[in-house]
């Protein structure tokens, strides 16, 4: 995707706030963020309870510069339009309007984000509005149809659950709870102000530090999300339960790489002068990461460390599964045993992205999701 030439510059003040700057004088008008790397994948033993989205309504309820009320007449004085919205991965705050107002826009942001009081005594006020919230997304079709999706195709990943959360968990949240959240993830090295429209940029990251001053970066580790947890659990059943295997894969007399089948016999593969290791794992880390599928000239990438449990995986399930039928010790057939649930997303993975360059001579198509990573083991 082509995009356009901009002149935003991106520096990192000293307490960790990455500042975005995008000056355009061609109308009196800024738009003032500030983006919050956190969202409801991040939720961490709060996970599927909506914490990120609760914490989101409760900033309103007052700072420590303003209450409830003066936040809302402050911001429409100045002629300011505001919003919020969560996400999976992030929490963003803005607020449009005349560019003379910009000083009273990062103000108030500043205190929605870093320094909100977050009221006792609004919590539980809060917590039915949002009940009402959960309510009517699930009487809404759509809003049910897109709930039943993202959990089908995020099966062993955070955002299986919702962002505003399910009811029982969300039902569960304490104030403390809240609290502690924001303290751990709305730190200045996990957010980004961004600023642009008609503005002096010296101006600007002069009040951004000011703003800023008292604020100290985060500490301690960033949260599991629930995918690391769920390969490291199967990953250790599965090295207690079955021995580490690998299917015997040879040259031939031809000199092409050639792969043992299920059948007992063998299947050339087309590799087509890549790596087949490197194309595993690099399907692996499409499945875990929701990248999008690998062009041929990025197949040499690194993968990420999360993707080594994953082809570990899958050169075990897929053996064990192609070995049924082979003979026993004690003479009797092995049955088939079907392939883990994750092996299968990596292999249909591999065989919808992958096989023009990787191609198992003369087996059945439909069967391409088991034959085509049997050569690459």
């Amino acid at each position: 995707m082509e995009y356009p030439a901009t002149a935003a510059t991106v520096e990192t003040l000293p307490n960790g706030l990455t500042l975005i700057l995008d000056p355009d004088p061609a109308a009196p008008v800024v738009s003032a963020q500030i983006w919050v790397a956190t969202g409801s994948m991040h939720e961490d033993a709060h996970l599927g309870g909506g914490i990120s989205h609760f914490l989101e309504h409760m900033v309103f309820k007052g700072t420590r510069d303003f209450d409830a009320d003066n936040l809302a007449d402050t911001v429409q004085a100045a002629g300011g339009h505001w919003n919020a919205y969560t996400s999976f991965d992030r929490t963003v705050y803005y607020i449009d309007g005349p560019a003379a107002s910009l000083p009273v826009f990062l103000k108030t942001l500043t205190n929605l984000v870093f320094f909100p009081i977050l009221p006792e005594s609004e919590f539980e006020k809060e917590k039915d509005v949002i009940r009402r919230e959960i309510d009517m997304g699930l009487d809404d079709p759509d809003n049910a149809a897109s709930r039943l999706l993202f959990s089908t195709v995020f099966a062993h990943d955070p955002r299986r659950h919702p962002v505003i959360g399910h009811r029982h968990l969300f039902d569960a949240i304490r104030h403390q709870d809240l609290t502690e959240y924001h303290r751990a993830r709305y730190t200045p090295d996990r957010c980004f102000a961004v600023i642009s429209g008609d503005f002096d940029p010296e101006e600007a990251r002069k009040m951004a530090a000011e703003l800023t001053a008292g604020c100290l970066p985060g500490g301690g580790r960033d949260p599991l999300v629930a995918r690391r947890i769920e390969l490291e659990r199967i990953v250790r059943d599965h090295r207690a339960d079955r021995p580490r295997v690998h299917p015997p894969v040879r040259r031939g007399g031809d000199g092409a790489l050639r792969a043992r089948r299920g059948d007992g016999g063998d299947a050339r593969l087309d590799a087509g002068g890549e790596f087949p290791g490197e194309c595993l794992r690099l399907a692996c880390h499409g499945i875990v990461t929701g990248a999008p599928p690998m062009s041929r000239d990025r197949l040499q990438a690194a993968p990420g460390p999360e993707i080594v449990p994953v082809v570990e995986i899958v050169r075990a399930e897929v053996f064990r599964a192609e070995s049924g039928g082979q003979q026993s010790a004690g003479g009797g057939a092995l049955p088939r045993q079907p392939v883990h649930p994750l092996a299968q997303r990596v292999l249909h993975f591999l065989s919808r992205t992958l096989a023009r360059q990787f191609r198992v001579a003369g087996d059945d198509p439909e069967h391409l999701p088991v034959r085509v990573p049997l050569a690459f083991l």
